[in-house]
């Protein structure tokens, strides 16, 4: 998710986050990991920082539910599965 402010770009994650859309929420996660990544040191912003944490508990539950596993166990899921299907 791209947009040229920070206001904007929160604003883009509420959007997302509002909408029942878990590829919309995988994105919100991307684009604050990106971020992330590209400060390289300087301080995460506090709103890039929770907006990310809540779109990965979304979609942690959603892919949780549909896969009938605990949600602490997604993350180690994933992980095994690309190991497997890399």
């Amino acid at each position: 998710m791209n947009a040229p402010g920070s206001k904007a770009r929160i604003d883009l994650y509420k959007k997302a986050l509002s909408k029942k859309d878990p590829l919309q929420w995988l994105k919100v996660v991307k684009s604050c990991w990106l971020r992330k990544e590209e400060a390289s040191g300087h301080i995460e912003g506090t709103l890039e920082k929770e907006y990310g944490s809540r779109a990965r508990r979304q979609l942690h539950a959603e892919l949780a539910a549909a896969l009938e596993i605990k949600e602490e166990e997604v993350e180690a899921f994933i992980g095994d599965y690309l190991k497997k299907n890399g």
